[in-house]
Formats: C-alpha cells, sequence, structure tokens
C-alpha cells in the first residue's frame, strides 16, 4: 500500500521491526504531509499520536512531528531508506494475510459449495463441464451419502443444474465461500429444496440480506450496550456523590452532638452536679442521639 497524506504509518528508529519487547522502538501517526529540504531527501512530515522506545509506551508531547525520510531514498552511504510502514489496525486475516473486514468476506462469494447426491452419474455429465469452468468436485466411495462439488459463484446456472439433477436426499446444502473463507462454519450454510426449487442467485440474495439484517441488528445491541454502560456508570458517580453528602452530613451531625454533649457536661457540673450524676445524664442522652447519628472519634 502505497503511503500517501492521510495514510497512518509506523516509523522505526532503528533496523529492528519488534513491536513489543525492548527491541521496540517505533512512532506511529499520521502522514500530514511530504516535504523535500533540498539535497534529494524528501521526508515524511508524520504526526505523532503514540510513541514506544524500549518497548515501554512514552508520552507524547502535543504538536509533536517526526520527519524520516521517505522510502526508497538513497543515503549518503548507499543505502536505500525503508524505515516507515503502514499501520494497520487490527490483526490480519490468518488465512489470506490481508487487512479487511471479515463479515464482509461472507458477502462476497467467490465459490458454491453443493453437497449433492453421490450419484456416479454426476462425473459423466458434469465433469468436464464443471472443470472447464474452474470448479472440481469430490469423488464419492464406498458408502458416501454426500458428494462435494465447489461450482466458482461466476457460473450459478451450472449450479442450478447440477442442484437440478443430483439433489440431496431431503434437501441439499448450499455454502458459500469467500476468499478468506476456507474452514467449516454455520453463518454462511443454506439450503435448497426439492419442494421450493430457488435459484442459487436468490438463495445468495436471500443470504446477503440476512446477513445484512444481522449485521445491522448486532450494531444496533452493540449502540445500545454502550449507552447502557454509560448509564450505568452515570448512575454509579451520582451514587457515589450522593454516599459523600451523606457521609458529610453526618459527619457534621456528629460533630454537632458531640459539642452539644461536651456543653451539657460544662454546664451540670457548675450547678454542681455530683460527676457520677454528670456521667450517667451524658451517658443517656448519649444513647438517644446514637439511635440516629453515631458521632466521630
Amino acid at each position: 500500500m502505497d503511503i500517501t497524506v492521510g495514510t497512518r504509518v509506523r516509523s522505526f528508529d532503528f533496523e529492528s521491526r519488534d513491536l513489543e519487547g525492548e527491541r521496540a522502538c517505533y512512532v506511529e501517526g499520521v502522514v500530514v504531509g511530504i516535504v523535500d529540504e533540498g539535497m534529494d531527501c524528501p521526508r515524511y512530515n508524520i504526526r505523532v499520536e503514540r510513541k514506544v522506545f524500549g518497548g515501554k509506551e512514552c508520552e507524547v508531547p502535543e504538536g509533536h512531528h517526526v520527519y524520516p525520510p521517505v522510502n526508497g531514498t538513497r543515503t549518503t552511504f548507499g543505502r536505500t531508506t525503508n524505515g516507515v510502514e503502514v499501520a494497520h489496525e487490527g490483526e490480519p486475516c490468518p488465512v489470506c494475510d490481508e487487512y479487511h473486514d471479515h463479515d464482509e468476506h461472507y458477502l462476497d462469494a467467490e465459490t458454491v459449495e453443493l453437497h449433492i447426491s453421490p450419484d456416479p452419474g454426476f462425473v459423466k455429465k458434469y465433469g468436464k463441464r464443471l472443470k472447464a469452468a474452474g470448479g472440481s468436485y469430490r469423488h464419492a466411495r464406498g458408502y458416501a451419502s454426500s458428494r462435494i462439488v465447489f461450482v466458482p459463484f461466476t457460473h450459478p446456472d451450472l449450479a442450478d443444474a447440477i442442484l437440478r439433477d443430483f439433489p440431496g436426499s431431503k434437501k441439499t446444502t448450499v455454502i458459500f465461500r469467500g476468499p478468506c473463507d476456507q474452514g467449516p462454519g454455520s453463518s454462511n450454510v443454506r439450503y435448497w429444496y426439492r419442494d421450493n426449487p430457488q435459484s442459487v442467485r436468490d438463495i445468495y440474495d436471500t443470504f446477503v440480506t440476512e446477513r445484512r439484517a444481522s449485521q445491522h441488528f448486532r450494531s444496533f445491541v452493540e449502540s445500545r450496550y454502550e449507552q447502557a454502560v454509560a448509564l450505568n456508570e452515570q448512575n454509579r458517580i451520582q451514587q457515589a456523590r450522593e454516599e459523600a453528602c451523606a457521609k458529610l452530613l453526618k459527619s457534621e451531625a456528629a460533630a454537632a452532638v458531640r459539642d452539644l454533649i461536651n456543653d451539657m457536661a460544662a454546664r451540670l457540673k457548675d450547678e454542681g452536679f455530683a460527676d457520677k450524676d454528670v456521667q450517667v445524664t451524658v451517658r443517656n442522652f448519649f444513647n438517644r442521639c446514637q439511635e440516629t447519628v453515631r458521632p466521630s472519634q
């Protein structure tokens, strides 16, 4: 992928391309321009958003930019620069090693996989025609209950003819395979029925509609979940504020009760009450106050 203005990139400080560990030294950001300061050395102007040095995240000053040489520039010592690469978000597809929305590949069928009858007459009638179209089939040996046929999606009429002539016993499994969908899965499986013989194209159109509706519903659920999380956080903050306010009021009330008890004890002593009587009176008053407020120590 070419690096142009607006491309998110990763620029390495040294020869190591490690993204983790003590040898990981790089910055990530967006190319905002390409400058040429003369000496035949054009440079990327990268607005830095993330910096890693020695495998550790570093603080990025506001407005920080770096200017590495454009890839392919010859250095004074005869080397060719290649220290900047496109920084894709997420992980590459484990099958095609490309970065893409995996769900969209389910909507981009390349092959129709049919699980048809193991009738040996299939090879004679469709074997050469299928291979000429770029398809293939598996041999049904012994007591096999079905034969698996792969028809390029560019030949839906051929798939329809095979379904009509060699359908499964009750229903025929139809699987849409995308460019990175090589393994087993249930989300792209549909069925062809004898009593409702739809064309492969009709089945695929229904499949795409259902898939997109499912994606829309999932996006709707995720958005509602995010709203619920945000609302829950707001409620938690409000509850914390109310508890802090109640604690403050309780501490203020406890301080007021403590001052009142001390004042009452001083007055009783001034009026000549014995210390024992003062203690009993204060204790009884304190117990009554304690029913609603616990004085702080």
